[in-house]
């Protein structure tokens, strides 16, 4: 991947200048929707997983209010079980050979979890790097998991590596003391967050072969994240602004692009996913408090409650994953509570 640069691409806000809406034509691409169920919110920056088969891994409360992580496949669902001592789970990714990674959390305390990978009916737990507590994110068609593991000072948490039965510490930038992986693709690069400086903000980050390269920020702000990467080395996630607003942002060959926002300027904005033909999923603020699912492709910016049936009880509040079938799995409320939903595009 080329190096990073540093060049920042602003594109015109929403897709929504005169100028712009004049070339754009009509987007004819509309969606099915699925309902998945229930899904119990835990953390905002939490998604379910998606495979190229429409496989989905998440989580639903089961008996005696336990969270327990579950595939959804073919219209059934099979329950993941969970770890002793770490009894709710929730599950992050999935790959094509139905291998399943995500987070058992101590129903006592949630700061204490552990990586887990679910295969063959069996889970298993993941090694730290010598603390008490890790959590997977990730997992490519190989087998290899990211996300972050503690240290054996049991306080800092390092990016970390699952490959072959061994955990890889991913280190830090220079200047900072903890990071963690978001994502992982088919040639093992992987993007994530680290601190920047002690204690400081994070910034985005692209490891591959054994080097973390800081992605940086848009002009004037002063954290970001990377949240997902495909097979084509790009990468996306959000930084924030001087006038503290979040926005989208797509990292390619040096260059990184402001998607831009269903809202004013203000409104906070976040890209959670990206497919090989560079379609990005996320979500976006109308106003505050008024969060609503998107899809950019091609440099526009699409709400996904345009383009799902009319009168369909849903409101779509954010989009998880995409996978290269243009499916997109995400959350959002169905008929006022929080479901979680699948989208199938339907034939032009």
């Amino acid at each position: 991947m080329t190096a990073w640069t540093g060049t920042v691409v602003l594109l015109p806000q929403s897709s929504r200048c005169e100028e712009e809406e004049s070339k754009a034509p009509e987007r004819m691409i509309k969606y099915s929707i699925v309902d998945l169920g229930l899904l119990p919110h835990r953390w905002a920056d939490d998604k379910a997983g998606l495979n190229e088969t429409g496989a989905v891994a998440a989580w639903k409360t089961h008996a005696n209010n336990w969270i327990q992580a579950d595939l959804i496949k073919g219209g059934s669902q099979i329950e993941l079980g969970s770890l002793a001592g770490f009894e709710d789970t929730f599950a992050a990714d999935i790959n094509n050979h139905g291998m399943i990674v995500g987070v058992a959390q101590s129903r006592n305390d949630i700061r204490y979890t552990r990586a887990f990978l679910w295969r063959d009916g069996k889970m298993e737990d993941l090694p730290t790097l010598g603390g008490k507590y890790a959590a997977a994110c990730a997992i490519n068609q190989e087998g290899d998991i990211a996300g972050k593991a503690q240290m054996p000072d049991n306080s800092t948490m390092h990016a970390a590596l699952w490959s072959h039965g061994q955990v890889k510490d991913l280190g830090t930038l220079p200047k900072g003391h903890s990071s963690e992986a978001h994502a992982i693709n088919e040639d093992d690069e992987i993007v994530g967050e680290a601190e920047a400086s002690f204690n400081g903000h994070a910034h985005a980050f692209f490891w591959s072969d054994g080097r973390m390269q800081d992605l940086g920020l848009l002009p004037g702000g002063t954290l970001s994240s990377a949240q997902a990467i495909n097979n084509k080395h790009q990468i996306v996630g959000y930084s924030d602004t001087p006038d503290n607003g979040v926005r989208p942002v797509l990292w390619l060959h040096g260059h990184m692009t402001d998607l831009g926002t269903l809202g004013d300027g203000d409104d906070p904005s976040y890209a959670l996913d990206i497919n090989d033909a560079g379609q990005i999923v996320g979500g976006s603020y109308l106003e505050e408090g008024q969060e609503r699912a998107f899809l950019w492709e091609k440099n526009q910016l699409f709400n996904l409650n345009d383009l799902i049936p009319a009168n369909s009880g849903w409101l779509l509040l954010a989009a998880y994953r995409i996978n290269n079938q243009s499916e997109i799995i995400g959350r959002g409320f169905y008929n006022g509570t929080a479901h979680l939903f699948l989208l199938r595009p339907l034939k032009r």
